[in-house]
């Protein structure tokens, strides 16, 4: 029972650690135990320790390694078109109704066209600029509360308007803020092709669940043709965080609203759960 309980500990340690020290580190732990100056549960606790740093150990090194440069670049013109088409699909109503909703939703749009032609153009001061005055207006206008007057995406499920739109838009607009400091380089082949996107999202007449859609299911399709792609993994990781908050919240939509606490609570766990899979994710991108 005391051996079985030491080997159990020295699973602690990742795999190739066990392979070529895993002996060593259990003589010595049963040598130390039978000295009479220890035992076999503090020999195990040690084990266990000793384990856990060399996995933390490990992961860091992972982390550092992924390719997180050239997973934002490749994500840089895809975030700017998605933002592009976020607002756009939603300018028609606000615009028309007269009143602060309208001018902040303006100044996002143009804000977040600049952001896109920045990154397609490859000239990061522009494309940090967009983004600077996409996520300014978005945080002046919910500070502000000039948003109160405009329902919930999809009334009378969701709840007020500033956390629906905080939920979907907020990450996606950080990540692509991120993405824009990683652009270098001449153009990729099929960057034009994404501008496709704000303009299908203008002309479908109720643009707004396709979006959100697009959002959830964006890390899925990722997945499916990331094979041992690192990047492509990785992709998976950050599409996985931004999409997260939105899925959780989508998933309030099948009970009365909670309320503006429960409803933070709701999210951050949804930021907690999207956080562990991205680092999860990341760490494999990392071991190549």
């Amino acid at each position: 029972m005391s051996d079985r309980l030491l080997r159990l500990a020295l699973r602690s340690y990742p795999r190739e650690r066990r392979e070529r020290d895993g002996a060593v580190l259990l003589d010595c732990a049963a040598e130390l135990a039978s000295a009479g100056g220890s035992s076999r549960i503090r020999e195990a606790a040690g084990l266990v320790a000793g384990g856990v740093a060399a996995r933390a150990g490990t992961a860091r090194a992972d982390l550092a390694s992924a390719p997180w440069r050239r997973t934002l670049e490749a994500l840089a013109v895809p975030l700017a078109a998605a933002t592009l088409a976020v607002w756009a699909a939603g300018a028609k109503p606000v615009l028309a109704v007269p009143g602060p909703a309208g001018r902040w939703w303006s100044a996002i749009l143009v804000a977040a066209a600049v952001a896109l032609i920045g990154t397609l153009a490859r000239r990061r001061g522009l494309a940090l600029a967009g983004w600077a005055g996409t996520l300014a207006c978005f945080g002046h206008s919910l500070v502000m509360n000039q948003a109160a007057a405009q329902p919930a995406r999809f009334p009378g499920s969701l709840g007020s308007f500033g956390l629906d739109v905080g939920a979907t838009f907020l990450p996606l607009m950080l990540l692509g803020a991120a993405a824009a400091i990683a652009v270098r380089g001449p153009a990729r082949p099929g960057d034009l092709a994404w501008l496709a996107l704000p303009v299908v999202a203008v002309a479908l007449s109720d643009p707004a669940p396709w979006l959100v859609l697009g959002l959830i299911a964006a890390p899925f399709v990722v997945a499916a043709a990331a094979n041992a792609d690192p990047v492509r993994r990785l992709s998976t990781a950050l599409l996985g965080a931004v999409a997260a908050p939105e899925a959780v919240w989508l998933s309030t939509g099948v009970m009365p609203y909670p309320g503006p606490v429960a409803a933070l609570v709701v999210l951050a766990a949804g930021a907690a759960l999207a956080g562990a899979a991205v680092l999860a994710l990341a760490v494999r991108a990392g071991r190549g």
